[in-house]
């Protein structure tokens, strides 16, 4: 399957190396800075998103570009009933949601998908068996905690350091991952508690995030993501009423149960998320194929995000989390 792409580079490089192994093929991108982007493939480049989007050998489009961005590079391929591939989170703000959910409403049978991979590692699928056989029994909280030390090498002008585009900081990056892994396991939010804090001084958006979530069901999840931490840390634990899921390691990490006999490791075949996920695109795209990461699954994560802004600024008061039901369907 043929696909514009924009975001050639960071992340949008991860993507790129998953294109042939998923069985999609860039052929035209885009980036803002031409310069930088004609050392990709000059040949292949577009001068901007909206040429890349109409080019008729164009199926679908990927989107990877900063986050700022998204909203109306969604728009321009949504105009151009392009099926849409972004990257987590879907958008910025839950205004901008629903502007991108009135453009998509009447264009529903356009495949939509956001790029929550965490989901797809396998130990997040092992959690989620564990958790649906009732081996874990009911779940009373959750642990996640993911970082980098990246915030100390930002560069100059980049967007994640900058307060006014990166409100949320390594929540809106890093623990946005981790939001849509409790949404996952556990469903349905009902009110976030959130410090977005800066504590280094190295930018001016928050370097450090700590997050109280309660879910429907009573249990809560404690979310902990910095720019500033090493990844060794990394550390996801699920507590139930019959045992506890502990996930190590990051993405391709591992996981050990613990119950009254003792801890267990359990022993996976790893996969590459990113090919997973791009797969099931040009499979919705090809075939109709159900997409499991849909509208929907990003704009509950991105209203989650809201209410972890408005809390902070409030002083890590509780807020409310819209639901998405019947409204981001």
């Amino acid at each position: 399957m043929r696909v514009a792409m924009s975001g050639l580079f960071g992340f949008g490089t991860q993507l790129r190396e998953a294109m042939a192994p998923a069985g999609l093929e860039v052929v035209r991108g885009y980036h803002p800075d031409l310069g930088r982007a004609a050392l990709w493939d000059e040949r292949r480049l577009a001068m901007t998103w909206q040429e890349a989007v109409e080019d008729p050998r164009v199926e679908a489009c990927v989107i990877a570009s900063p986050t700022p961005a998204h909203a109306e590079q969604i728009a321009i391929a949504l105009y151009a009933d392009k099926p849409v591939f972004v990257e987590k989170p879907l958008v910025s703000t839950s205004a901008q949601l629903a502007e991108i959910e009135r453009l998509w409403a009447p264009r529903r049978r356009v495949p939509f998908m956001v790029g929550h991979k965490a989901r797809r590692a396998t130990p997040a699928r092992a959690i989620k068996a564990l958790l649906d056989a009732g081996i874990l029994g009911v779940v009373l909280h959750m642990s996640l905690h993911w970082a980098h030390d990246g915030g100390r090498r930002f560069p100059h002008g980049a967007w994640r350091a900058d307060q006014r585009r990166h409100r949320e900081g390594p929540l809106q990056t890093l623990g946005v991952h981790l939001i849509d892994l409790v949404h996952y396991w556990g469903g349905p939010l009902t009110t976030a508690r959130a410090r977005l804090q800066n504590r280094t001084g190295c930018m001016t958006a928050p370097d450090t995030a700590t997050v109280l979530l309660t879910l429907a069901s009573g249990a809560q999840a404690v979310i902990l993501t910095s720019y500033v931490q090493g990844a060794a840390g990394e550390r996801i634990e699920v507590h139930g009423t019959r045992g506890s899921a502990i996930w190590t390691g990051g993405m391709d990490g591992t996981l050990t149960t613990v119950d009254d006999c003792g801890p267990v490791p359990h022993a996976a075949r790893p996969i590459d998320p990113v090919v997973e996920e791009l797969r099931e695109f040009r499979q919705a795209v090809e075939t109709g194929w159900v997409i499991e990461t849909d509208f929907g699954v990003g704009a509950a994560a991105v209203l989650v995000l809201e209410a972890c802004a408005r809390s902070s600024a409030a002083g890590g008061r509780p807020v409310e989390v819209p639901t998405t039901e019947g409204v981001y369907a």
